[in-house]
């Protein structure tokens, strides 16, 4: 029920009482007229009377209208708790409906693949290493950058190096392009990946992944309209080869291999 506004009761009232006074005035006023004072009293007192009455009637339907609206707010919360409650009990009986082996085999399996995954990525990069000691050893000098191209977007690095020392390079394996400038100051330019190898040509295609420093925006947008020389440019493993340059390391790698290998058997 919408509430009554203030001008609006304003109103109703204004206009009973204005028509409740006429009344009684012209009542009060013809009875002085005729001189019927006694009667002057007892219409007063019943005005007094009718008017307590209506008043009390008012504040009674005033509380009824309060009592009412205060009963359909509580149904309204009572039912909005009930349906919450009810989505809870829902959600809950859903949650419990998967069995807990379940939950116990998933976790399982994620171990387990987490470990796998973690275990192949170290035999990889082992495998890595090692390959890039074996290429240090055979490319004494740094490889030099003969230049850049690009093809559909993406910018490539050409390297020369021997049909020996390329027969140990994979596809995707990681090096970094460093830039020697006139000072003799060396800062690292780029991520290269491996992208394509000639043998026969004794040539390395490095895909560029990502890159810093102005000289290399500079060759990136260069690029797009030529070749464009690679002179002061080198490239080296992504790894510290200096690290791993122990004699017994190929010992040491076959040691992780096999307890890499021991782990996972035995976690199963």
């Amino acid at each position: 029920m919408p509430e009554e506004g203030f001008f609006g009761g304003l109103n109703r009232h204004f206009l009973t009482a204005a028509a409740w006074i006429f009344t009684v005035g012209g009542g009060v006023a013809g009875l002085l007229v005729s001189g019927a004072y006694a009667w002057v009293a007892f219409l007063c007192m019943l005005v007094g009377i009718g008017s307590l009455t209506l008043f009390a009637y008012e504040q009674w339907r005033l509380r009824k209208q309060a009592e009412q609206q205060h009963a359909s707010n509580v149904q309204l919360l009572e039912n909005n708790e009930r349906l919450a409650a009810e989505k809870a009990e829902l959600a809950e009986s859903k949650l419990n409906a998967i069995p807990a082996d379940l939950l116990l085999q998933l976790e399982a399996s994620i171990r387990r693949w987490s470990l796998q995954d973690l275990a192949a990525y170290i035999g990889d990069h082992i495998d890595y290493v090692s390959r890039m000691l074996n290429l240090a050893s055979k490319a004494t000098k740094p490889i030099a950058l003969r230049s850049f191209a690009k093809r559909a977007g993406q910018l490539y690095a050409e390297a020369k190096l021997s049909a020996q020392a390329i027969g140990d390079l994979r596809d995707d394996d990681p090096f970094v392009l460093e830039f020697k400038n006139n000072a003799g100051l060396v800062t690292a330019s780029a991520f290269l990946r491996v992208h394509q190898t000639e043998a026969g040509k004794e040539i390395v295609w490095f895909r560029v992944e990502t890159h810093s420093g102005d000289e290399m925006q500079h060759v990136d947008a260069l690029a797009d309209m030529q070749q464009v020389p690679g002179k002061g440019y080198t490239v080296r493993p992504a790894c510290d080869v200096k690290k791993y340059s122990s004699p017994d390391f190929a010992k040491i790698a076959l040691m992780l291999r096999a307890l890499i290998e021991e782990v996972l058997s035995l976690r199963g």
